[in-house]
């Protein structure tokens, strides 16, 4: 038995729309795709459609969004030719959007599972349609076969669910188990963190039999947990965690990674924070409670990473596969617009070179997909 890790990456502007797009995706993703191609590892890229039909619309009178759509086209098609993925990835808020004084003002419902039957259908059909014809201009082979809702905000899925198996998606990859936001989403009980399963009209946590579609999920690592620990002494949190004790390279890059997302986008034009009030009374109520660490590899520590991936091999939910030949698909998330840097990335990958090589190799989410259907579903 081994791992195969998928690297996805949720490729988009900020949620309400800022941020110059060279600057936290272009750029960044550039970066990321030449790392990975010197480790032998695979990008998919999880391409938020929205937002670059809307700059598509202007820019026929605006000459640096005519830029910015062109160069959104040729850097996919350039990181899918070195063989890496890119799969629809879809922020219904962008629908609404307008320019005002030079910004994206964008529309409040950021859940594609809240919207009628027919906007789902259009949105979807739609973002297949435009990847296909912009990415069979170099691959006449390519297919948009692999869906991530925005924010991960799918559910009420019944419909998305619906609208993909006519579309002929074969993979959803929106649900994180443990993880929930109030009026949005709950994955606390999808049925498992690691291993893949077949979906249906019951929802996307639901395990069914004989589905065409399937949810690979993205991996989390659920326990008793301290949101208190992890705020004011992560040292002594991924310690007590997961034995792990962070260097000062990760420590610092924490820092700066947090201190460059504050400025980029700071909290208060952060949709997701805006309801949250995470004063002193909050985290004492998180001082011990069940949660979720999704295996994000721009906010996992790299030794704790790698850790959480040796944590794997020996969980009990794939014990059955130990001595068969078989591999078990793994899926991290990222946002190049949170990577300040590669560091963090690069430690993962020389981690897992130098400790777990024989254990684990690198996939696209299509391939991941394809191998599930067929192997573990």
């Amino acid at each position: 038995m081994k791992l195969a890790l998928i690297f996805t990456n949720d490729w988009e502007l900020y949620g309400d729309g800022s941020g110059d797009y060279f600057e936290v995706q272009h750029q960044p993703l550039i970066d990321l795709t030449s790392l990975m191609n010197d480790y032998g590892a695979k990008l998919s890229i999880m391409a938020e459609i929205f937002q670059q039909v809307k700059h598509e619309e202007l820019s026929s009178t605006n000459p640096d969004f005519k830029k910015i759509a062109e160069a959104w086209k040729d850097i996919l098609r350039e990181s899918f030719t070195k063989g890496h993925d890119v799969q629809l990835h879809i922020h219904p808020q962008w629908n609404e959007a307008n320019l005002e004084n030079n910004e994206w003002v964008l529309g409040d419902n950021w859940s594609i599972g809240k919207r009628s039957k027919e906007q789902i259908e259009a949105f979807i059909q739609m973002g297949k349609s435009y990847l296909e014809s912009t990415l069979q201009e170099v691959d006449s082979n390519y297919k948009c076969e692999v869906y991530r809702a925005g924010a991960y905000y799918i559910e009420p899925s019944t419909n998305v669910i619906d609208t993909l198996v006519k579309n002929g998606f074969i993979c959803d990859t929106s649900v994180t188990k443990g993880t929930y936001v109030d009026n949005y989403y709950d994955y606390r009980k999808a049925f498992s963190n690691i291993l893949p399963w077949g979906i249906g009209s019951e929802g996307v946590t639901k395990k069914v039999e004989n589905s065409s579609l399937i949810e690979i999920p993205i991996n989390s690592a659920i326990s008793l947990d301290s949101e208190a620990f992890k705020k004011f002494f992560p040292d002594l949190y991924y310690k007590l965690k997961f034995g792990v004790s962070l260097t000062e390279s990760e420590k610092s890059w924490m820092k700066e990674r947090d201190k460059v997302k504050s400025v980029r986008y700071p909290v208060s034009r952060r949709a997701y924070k805006k309801h949250e009030n995470k004063n002193i009374s909050w985290y004492v109520n998180k001082i011990f409670s069940v949660n979720a660490i999704q295996l994000d590899y721009d906010y996992v520590p790299s030794s704790v990473f790698v850790k959480i991936l040796k944590n794997i091999l020996s969980d009990k939910q794939i014990t059955k596969y130990k001595n068969k030949n078989i591999i078990i698909p793994v899926v991290a998330s990222g946002h190049v617009k949170d990577m300040h840097n590669t560091d963090n990335v690069k430690r993962i990958l020389e981690g897992i070179k130098n400790e777990l090589s024989d254990k684990v190799e690198y996939w696209t989410i299509s391939e991941a997909a394809k191998y599930a259907k067929e192997n573990l579903i």
